[in-house]
């Protein structure tokens, strides 16, 4: 028997108010027998080696599929994932009230059913302008979410991350990004790549531009759907502060006759310090004030110049009124969200096709375009498309320690005729890369490294391109009725003087929405391998074994080191790599660098058998 639609109303609106959890897995561990993902955190199971990774508010009320309102605190029960049955305890949307206020949501939502319901109550909330993210799937349209609808003059990236703050509740990280088409004498930016095999890389739609910069971030929780808008960079970007000076909101007021207690010659006085730190503003020792005087009243402007922060304070009569901006500052973001800050990938994008004809330094060799460097192309699921930035955390060259990065790898200029008549793909060759670095220390920073003129170093076209002849036999296998084979992202790992090119290779049912792994293919320019597991790729890469020279160490004795198997080797590598996903879980970068740079020490190690 079919629900009603009074039933199915209940259930949908009611009931099944919210999702659940996030999933979380690191990217070389599978489980036996399948290749599904070796999960840390699916849904209410975690397992007992993560318990740094606790979730203590695992629903999520607002998210990229929560389109429709929701009305919570009812007399009926949610439906949740596990046997517990908890209402919802925010302070999310707003409470139903009384009958005229309830008559108004009628009208804006669902007139007979939320006006005449039985299980709505005056302290029942409703929630409403759920959905985080402007992409609409399959769809190239931008729709309009919470984040958007509050700040509908901010452009903001439509792809937005899940994370796990260290109060285990679960936020929402969206990029924003200020653009105009008015920049004097710059170039107005186009889009013009083809990235449709897969909707999660298309462009947002903006309109042309030419100028763009991404000074800000919003985070959203899961939970309650708070939303603050934060600077991420300490170089403030003009057009937000001019939002930010347009838009303050009232922090609390002050009744004194005497203004020189609390601001007087520049500096903060009495007890002000104290009065922002109960509203959670916490002024650090550089403060700078400047007043100024109106007609009928007198302002003061209050500057934190550590984290830039603006406040102002507006005096008419004996009260005293003080206002925060629209944007907080980095340090105000809630604890543990900055360390998962980073550069965005659609903003590397648009920066790595600039800089293709912008490295020439020369202007009549500008002009003439000869020496435009190209974005690589590589085959993503099916078809070929101009490669992504990816994450990593590698150790740039110069640098002591490893940091996280966003990378794009460029190749020298190929006539479009030739490939044609070639039948080839851009990117047959490698000669620079570009990384935009994301720890706080260097956030924004790009670094541009050219690889030696003369040098020939294989590009990911033509590592595409081999790929295609050594696994050709078994991608048809693979790709019988009922199932098809995608082609994951290839993704260039530099390590000292040599390139590994990683590619996985999934297989997955029409009938399931799951993938599973089936291979991975490791190249180091010379040398292609498939195996099962990354682990197993570099046992075949790098042959039977070493051992390691002696060492002298500071004492000048002579302390003979054990000679390692290929075996043992491999697997301390992969424990290596485990030990880091581990650590940057537990956002703990400063342990994962270092067994990142472990890592590296037994790449080199494996490499030196060739």
């Amino acid at each position: 028997m079919g629900l009603t639609d009074a039933q199915d109303w209940v259930s949908q609106k009611l009931r099944y108010t919210h999702g659940y959890s996030v999933c979380i897995a690191p990217v070389n561990e599978f489980s036996e027998g399948n290749s599904s993902p070796n999960f840390w955190i699916e849904g209410s199971n975690y397992t007992n080696s993560y318990k740094n990774l606790h979730i203590n508010r695992p629903q999520v009320y607002y998210g990229e599929l929560t389109k429709d309102y929701a009305i919570v605190n009812t007399r009926q029960e949610e439906i949740d994932h596990t046997a517990q049955r908890e209402q919802y305890q925010g302070f999310g949307g707003v409470e139903i009230g009384g009958w005229f206020r309830r008559l108004c949501f009628a009208i804006r939502f669902d007139f007979g059913r939320v006006l005449l319901s039985s299980d709505l109550k005056p302290e029942s909330r409703i929630l409403f302008w759920r959905k985080i993210g402007t992409r609409q799937p399959d769809s190239a349209r931008m729709v309009v979410d919470r984040v958007s609808h509050i700040a509908p003059f901010l452009e903001y990236d439509p792809d937005p991350y899940i994370v796990i703050g260290n109060d285990g509740q679960l936020w929402w990280i969206i990029d924003i990004y200020v653009t105009s088409h008015s920049y004097p004498n710059a170039k107005v930016y186009v889009d013009d790549t083809k990235l449709k095999e897969n909707p999660l890389y298309s462009e947002p739609i903006f309109d042309r531009f030419n100028y763009i910069r991404n000074p800000a971030v919003a985070i959203v929780n899961a939970y309650s759907g708070k939303v603050g808008f934060y600077f991420t960079k300490t170089v403030q970007e003009p057009v937000t502060i001019a939002y930010q000076r347009a838009f303050q909101k009232l922090l609390f007021r002050i009744v004194d006759e005497d203004t020189e207690r609390y601001l007087d010659n520049g500096i903060i006085r009495g007890d002000l310090r104290e009065r922002f730190g109960q509203y959670g503003v916490g002024l650090s020792e550089e403060v700078t004030v400047t007043s100024r005087k109106k007609e009928k009243s007198i302002g003061w402007r209050i500057t934190d110049t550590v984290d830039g922060s603006i406040y102002s304070a507006e005096k008419s009569g004996d009260e005293i009124e003080f206002y925060a901006s629209f944007f907080k500052s980095r340090s105000e973001i809630p604890a543990g969200l900055q360390n998962h800050l980073r550069y965005p990938d659609y903003l590397t994008r648009i920066q790595a096709s600039i800089y293709t004809a912008y490295h020439v330094e020369d202007p009549e060799i500008f002009y003439s375009g000869s020496q435009r460097w190209v974005i690589p192309h590589e085959k993503y699921y099916s078809k070929y498309q101009e490669m992504v930035p990816y994450y990593a955390i590698l150790k740039l060259p110069g640098e002591s320690k490893p940091e996280f990065v966003n990378m794009i790898p460029f190749s020298p200029p190929s006539p479009t005729h030739v490939l044609q008549e070639r039948k080839e793909e851009p990117g047959k060759l490698m000669n620079a890369w570009l990384v935009a670095r994301c720890d706080a220390e260097h956030y924004g920073q790009l670094v541009v490294y050219k690889l030696p003129k003369g040098e020939t170093v294989v590009g990911p076209a033509q590592v595409e391109g081999d790929i295609e002849i050594a696994m050709s036999e078994k991608i048809s296998l693979w790709n019988q009725q009922g199932t098809k084979v995608i082609r994951g992202n290839l993704l260039v790992i530099p390590v000292e003087d040599t390139l590994f090119y990683v590619e996985p290779i999934y297989q997955q049912p029409e009938t399931i929405n799951r993938p599973k792994l089936v291979a991975v293919i490791v190249n180091t320019g010379n040398r292609l391998v498939t195996a099962d597991t990354f682990d197993q790729a570099l046992q075949q890469i790098f042959g039977v074994g070493i051992s390691i020279a002696p060492k002298t160490e500071t004492t000048g004795q002579i302390v003979e080191r054990p000679i390692l198997t290929l075996d043992e080797l491999t697997k301390l590598a992969n424990e290596k790599y485990n030990e880091y996903l581990k650590l940057t879980g537990e956002s703990n970068f400063l342990e994962a660098a270092q067994a990142l740079s472990d890592l590296g020490e037994n790449l080199k190690l494996l490499k030196s058998l060739e």
